[in-house]
């Protein structure tokens, strides 16, 4: 089997490991908060995500759960489940694009191209 083959599976796992990275980067890494509370008082607070989030974890598991699916479906040769796995990751990139969807638009492109891949794949005939 030749390597081209399998550049949508690898493609799609690329994107697995690029969504946990990231989400572990913005889970553990410390945002300051600036402001004037109620008195007039200039503060200063340093938290991570970890400490802030009302969601948990749910909004960096959700882009990973996306690309494993998506991962899953480019082994089996599904081009339909990928593309729709990653117009999803796309469009959670987009809705949360002003806080941290921008560290997903890399990883929805991926899968973009190996959905596009995973269906050239499909079209063609089998090898005999």
């Amino acid at each position: 089997m030749k390597w081209r083959s399998h550049l949508p599976l690898v493609l799609s796992a690329l994107s697995v490991a690029w969504c946990v990275l990231a989400g572990l980067k913005i889970w553990f890494t410390p945002i300051a908060w600036s402001g004037i509370d109620g008195n007039g008082v200039r503060m200063l607070r340093t938290e991570t995500l970890s400490e802030t989030s009302y969601l948990g974890s749910a909004p960096l598991v959700a882009p990973v759960v996306i690309a494993v699916v998506a991962t899953c479906a480019a082994s089996q040769g599904a081009p339909v489940v990928v593309g729709i796995a990653a117009v999803l990751l796309a469009a959670f990139s987009f809705i949360t694009g002003f806080s941290i969807g921008s560290a997903y638009h890399m990883p929805a492109g991926v899968l973009m191209l190996a959905a596009f891949l995973t269906a050239i794949r499909a079209a063609q005939p089998a090898a005999r």
